[in-house]
């Protein structure tokens, strides 16, 4: 059967020798043939340029396959943050709620009560207004108090008051000393008002009260031979004439029991630097009443007793 020109749109089934066993008595049957080689060349190549672009599409999935992985653990992970701030601030949001209702409450209780609690450091300058209640230890580099009005139990350990031979440090009212006070430089005792100097020191009748001593002690090169440098002075720069500086002996109480015996110096000249006697002076009477001069040693060291001499 001889078709001139066929077109197909379905499928064409051949049964028997292949297209290529047409006989060449028919022509057209050759240029069929013919169109099918190369259609199968055509199609051949098509299928090598489909092979090639899948192999492509291959490679370029495995590479978008591992991008797109860790592209999306970066949006889950960027996912789970918003998730976390989102409860962030819908529990902030239910803080500043609860705070809102009661701010007024919540902050007179903490100006009334504390400010804060637990180990704090606090920077520069601090002021506090009322009183500071310490119930353990106060450390300070430096520590400036200007009044303390309560009773201190003690101080531990060596203390220093100031730090120059100019400071001074003022004490009102008694100081208590147990042991011994060592003074380097001048001690002075009185002011403006009249005090009394006391030595009150409770020993046995078999102990010495007080010892003035000077130098090392015993055969020391520094030991004066000669008058000028007493080891006790008594009176200063005060002069009157008749003016006397005595020493009392004996009973009293430090104020208006008037001690029996006297010795002392009287300034009989105020000239230059000053002279006078020595006087002693008892009193012959159990009475309160002041001794009378029994002895006088002229500044010429003529002597004159007042009594009769036995």
């Amino acid at each position: 059967m001889i078709i001139q020109n066929p077109l197909l749109t379905g499928s064409l089934s051949y049964n028997g020798a292949d297209l290529s066993n047409v006989t060449s008595s028919n022509a057209n049957s050759a240029s069929v043939s013919l169109i099918l080689t190369a259609v199968s060349s055509s199609n051949q190549q098509l299928s090598a340029s489909y092979i090639s672009l899948s192999a492509s599409y291959n490679v370029f999935s495995g590479s978008a396959s591992t991008r797109i992985t860790v592209d999306s653990a970066s949006i889950q992970q960027v996912s789970a943050s918003l998730l976390q701030v989102s409860a962030s601030y819908i529990a902030l949001s239910g803080s500043y709620n609860t705070f809102s209702g009661s701010a007024s409450t919540r902050v007179t209780k903490i100006e009334n009560n504390y400010a804060t609690t637990g180990s704090n450091s606090f920077r520069a300058n601090q002021s506090i207004t009322g009183s500071l209640v310490v119930s353990s230890t106060i450390t300070a580099q430096t520590l400036v108090v200007q009044t303390v009005t309560s009773s201190i139990v003690y101080s531990s350990g060596s203390n220093i008051f100031g730090s120059a031979l100019g400071d001074k440090q003022t004490f009102t009212g008694s100081v208590n000393i147990t042991g011994s006070q060592t003074v380097f430089g001048t001690l002075i005792v009185g002011g403006e008002s009249p005090v009394y100097l006391k030595f009150n020191v409770q020993e046995t009748s078999a102990n010495r009260v007080a010892i003035l001593y000077k130098g090392t002690q015993g055969a020391d090169a520094s030991m004066v031979t000669a008058f000028g440098t007493p080891y006790l002075s008594i009176g200063a720069q005060e002069n009157l004439v008749n003016s006397i500086q005595t020493i009392g002996f004996g009973f009293t109480n430090g104020t208006s029991y008037i001690q029996p015996a006297e010795i002392g110096f009287q300034t009989t000249s105020v000239s230059g630097y000053t002279l006078g006697d020595l006087v002693f002076a008892t009193r012959g009477a159990t009475t309160n009443t002041a001794p009378t001069e029994r002895l006088r040693i002229a500044s010429t060291g003529a002597a004159t007793f007042t009594g009769a001499l036995s």
